[in-house]
């Protein structure tokens, strides 16, 4: 319903999703790959409290 709506009204379609989507199994291919296919921007949380931590992901 966004994707359609966005078509007719020149939005873009931004979603923000967990780094480990791409871990999850979604019509055959990982989540974050089903994701990237249906919208314009993707923002990737990875919260974390220490630079070690982040840089590990």
């Amino acid at each position: 319903m966004a994707r359609a709506y966005s078509n007719g009204h020149e939005f873009s379609v931004a979603v923000d999703i967990t780094f480990w989507f791409d871990e999850v199994n979604c019509s055959g291919q990982n989540m974050a790959q089903w994701i990237f296919s249906i919208v314009d921007k993707v923002n990737i949380m990875a919260y974390r409290d220490k630079a070690e931590d982040i840089i590990a992901v």
